[in-house]
């Protein structure tokens, strides 16, 4: 009995290491496939976003493939201060490494709310995110729907907020794909510069205010943004949006 009392709270101890996770009110999910013209700006982001080490009621995550043939790599920013992990993969645009990356979330966070960001080129209508090694490609917005599908479902909740952070997206087509699958989808009509500079003040602000939701974030984005990173942005309330798919 003694041994099977013994194994019982190995077991037990076990669980209770596994099921632990970093809790926050937010976490802000940034994507950056820039294996092209960009990456020259991946360092730029990664050091705003590095604020984040300040607050401990939000974290920040930071997937970004370079102009490298040396894989990923995956940050981690909250009050312990900024992790690096390295990725193998260099397939960004792949819908898989997507659903890899969410589901790492999910198993290392727990979390109010959330925002994901996906920065990069633009290209056609239903792509964001041109990876150029080892071969030309662009992720699909369907590959997007389906991982944040697979996502909400594991946290049983909406995404507040997805930003399109790329060129030319706000157009009928990605944000009727999107519409729910997240409470609010921002984005912009025209062209939108590099690397952008709101991230210090976004992350203060969610410091501060952890109860905003994803229509103030894109308030915030447009407001501390410089004026030569962004000519227009739309920002879309998701639930409104079957009135729209009535009218066509």
């Amino acid at each position: 009995m003694k041994y099977i009392l013994c194994i019982l709270m190995a077991l037990s101890s076990l669980s209770s290491f596994a099921s632990q996770k970093d809790t926050c009110n937010w976490i802000f999910i940034y994507y950056a496939p820039y294996d092209n013209d960009l990456s020259v700006y991946a360092d730029s982001i990664l050091n705003q976003l590095s604020s984040a080490s300040k607050y401990d009621n939000i974290r920040v995550v930071f997937q970004v493939d370079k102009e490298d043939t040396l894989g990923m790599y995956r940050y981690t920013i909250g009050p312990n201060g900024i992790q690096m992990d390295s990725v193998t993969t260099e397939l960004s645009t792949s819908g898989a490494t997507l659903q890899a990356y969410l589901d790492w979330v999910n198993q290392n966070f727990q979390f109010e709310r959330s925002a994901l960001f996906f920065l990069d080129h633009g290209g056609r209508l239903d792509e964001v995110g041109q990876d150029l090694y080892p071969d030309s490609t662009f992720l699909k917005i369907t590959d997007i729907r389906n991982a944040l599908h697979h996502f909400n479902e594991t946290n049983n909740k909406l995404v507040d907020l997805i930003y399109l952070q790329v060129c030319a997206k706000s157009s009928i087509e990605p944000l009727y794909e999107l519409h729910d699958v997240a409470a609010y989808t921002l984005a912009c009509q025209k062209l939108l510069g590099a690397p952008n500079f709101y991230y210090k003040n976004l992350l203060k602000h969610a410091h501060q205010n952890p109860e905003i939701t994803g229509r103030n974030i894109s308030k915030i984005i447009a407001v501390f943004d410089r004026t030569n990173m962004f000519e227009s942005l739309t920002c879309i309330n998701n639930s409104k949006f079957e009135k729209v798919i009535l009218e066509f």
